[in-house]
């Protein structure tokens, strides 16, 4: 909700021709924001923990670098804000540079696990519905042989869709942090 509210701010700075006290709110609710997730770094690194006993090698492997990754990003991520707010001394640019490298590995390893998951979705409706034959090269070929997959895959894993679909949106934040 605090996320809500602060990306709101954003966008109404972007709109008032005096957008100082919008950006003082917003800035103290992204400070409120990393003071509320302090402890996560520690949370992540256990649940990294937790996940190297999955049976799929796979998901374990992506899993457990993404949470170790995603550790590391809160870790250097929580350094920076520490010196942003004078409680210490870092090299700023060296910790926010690895922080973001951080989070970048952990997207990607995420973009992997939900790319494998969708393979073995795949897999799965291959295995259980009578596949057609390759469809006519026209729209219409197309949309009529593939929209029971995209219609199977959607109603019934949308968690996987939506989780990959978030990943995507994701990896242009650190991208675009990194330059």
């Amino acid at each position: 909700m605090v996320r809500s509210i602060q990306y709101a701010c954003k966008l109404l700075a972007a709109a008032q021709s005096n957008p100082q006290p919008t950006k003082n709110l917003e800035s103290t609710l992204r400070s409120a924001r990393k003071l509320l997730r302090l402890g996560t770094a520690i949370d992540a690194l256990y649940s990294s923990a937790l996940s190297i006993r999955h049976p799929d090698l796979v998901i374990r492997l992506t899993v457990t670098l993404s949470r170790i990754a995603s550790a590391m990003f809160l870790f250097g991520d929580h350094l920076v804000w520490l010196h942003s707010a004078a409680l210490i001394d870092v090299n700023l640019a060296k910790w926010s540079q690895f922080s973001n490298k951080c989070w970048l590995y952990s997207i990607i390893l995420n973009l992997s696990r939900n790319i494998y998951e969708l393979q073995r979705i795949l897999g799965c409706y291959q295995l259980t519905t009578q596949v057609k034959k390759m469809p006519q090269i026209s729209l219409q070929g197309v949309v009529e042989a593939y929209y029971p997959i995209a219609y199977y895959v959607v109603k019934e894993h949308k968690n996987a869709i939506l989780d990959l679909v978030k990943n995507m949106t994701d990896v242009v934040l650190p991208l675009s942090a990194l330059g």
